[in-house]
């Protein structure tokens, strides 16, 4: 089991560098330090699933602030807002 956790956070870990690369962030860490779950950089907070969907469809650079900041705007608005695997649809 301590080897599949391992490859798993390492993997985490290449998705985490790959999309701060991509998108000129800062990897501050894990909320609660509960890897894979939600990732802090800086300002912006994002699901694991989010920043895999971003990689894993090649999605162009910026595209996620786009629905990051229209959910942020809906929430506010006590509105719910669709996912990002959705909105890039």
């Amino acid at each position: 089991m301590k080897r599949l956790k391992g490859n798993y956070n390492k993997i985490a870990l290449r998705y985490i560098q790959e999309f701060s690369r991509k998108h000129g962030l800062i990897f501050d860490g894990w909320i609660g330090g509960r890897i894979g779950e939600v990732a802090e950089f800086s300002d912006y907070y994002f699901d694991y699933r989010d920043i895999r969907t971003d990689i894993d469809l090649d999605v162009n650079p910026g595209k996620i602030f786009n629905w990051y900041d229209k959910d942020l705007e809906a929430g506010m608005n006590g509105e719910i807002f669709m996912n990002y695997e959705n909105y890039l649809k």
